[in-house]
């Protein structure tokens, strides 16, 4: 059996601003749990006052691995600007057609309808450079690039919940880098009363094999310029990984929210058994706090 080994000494704090800001997309996926709402002074009436159209300001950090099988972790400080639109407002479709799920997977809900929502995704994919880890040395980086695909969702209610169900395909459309990904979830959103909400999922990746061999496969030429002298390893399609993701968004009073997020997953198959990787156990937190300055 494989020990993991999380190398928490050798964070590094990530000045890239770009791809730091990337990550903020992270935010809105999932959360991390319960516990904090006793802190709250702010009733119900008073947070009923803030359903006007504003800004919210603020600042998160994320951690997360420096490369996909990674066992040492990057930390990426970022800031938040979010436009927050009442439900009279004229910018409202954005809240009811536009959804952010990840850096790699903005969703625009062409049909919603009944609970069935469906239609193109588009994002970004930060890809992976060789002195991200020893073992990628020699190996060349992955290309970063545009991602495109399309998404169908199906959300229920039942008593206080939010189901739904969802599918998402995802490729990679410029840069040298080739393969799509495949992604099913299953999440479940219930308010714990009028500041708390929590928020759940599970699912897993299907990835092709171009996708495997750029991530997790090693060139016969590849294993030459190894400085690790990793062995040649070839991949095929296949599921990538399973996850689980637990969460929060918790009103703290009439202007300020935290959100916060941590998710596992565990890498599968080809790309479990890779040379690349480090560990198949990979973690994800995120924690932030905003301000909401209102228009009127």
């Amino acid at each position: 059996m494989k020990t993991t080994v999380v190398r928490l000494a050798q964070l590094s704090l990530v000045s890239k601003s770009t791809k730091a800001l990337a990550t903020a997309l992270l935010s809105t996926s999932v959360a991390l749990g319960a516990g904090f709402a006793v802190s709250s002074t702010a009733s119900a009436s008073d947070l009923a006052e803030q359903s006007g159209s504003g800004v919210r300001v603020g600042g998160g950090a994320l951690i997360k691995p420096k490369y996909e099988g990674s066992d040492e972790y990057d930390v990426y400080g970022f800031p938040v600007i979010i436009p927050d639109f009442s439900s009279d407002s004229q910018f409202s479709f954005f809240k009811e057609y536009v959804e952010i799920n990840g850096a790699d997977d903005v969703r625009f809900k062409l049909l919603n309808q009944g609970g069935l929502t469906a239609g193109p995704l588009a994002g970004y994919t930060f890809g992976r450079e060789e002195d991200d880890g020893d073992k990628l040395v020699g190996l060349g980086d992955v290309d970063e690039g545009l991602i495109v695909g399309g998404f169908v969702a199906y959300s229920f209610d039942v008593n206080a919940s939010k189901y739904t169900l969802s599918s998402s395909y995802h490729q990679q459309v410029t840069g040298d880098e080739d393969g799509y990904l495949l992604k099913f979830s299953a999440g479940v959103e219930r308010p714990l009363n009028e500041r708390l909400k929590i928020k759940a999922k599970v699912g897993t990746t299907y990835a092709d094999e171009e996708y495997f061999q750029t991530n997790f496969g090693v060139t016969a030429q590849q294993s030459l310029n190894s400085r690790a002298n990793l062995a040649a390893f070839d991949t095929d399609a296949g599921f990538k990984d399973v996850f689980v993701s637990l969460g929060t968004d918790l009103q703290l009073s009439q202007s300020w929210k935290l959100f916060a997020n941590v998710k596992y997953s565990r890498l599968l198959g080809d790309a479990e058994d890779s040379p690349v990787i480090e560990t198949e156990n990979q973690f994800t937190g995120l924690v932030g706090l905003t301000y909401k300055f209102d228009w009127r």
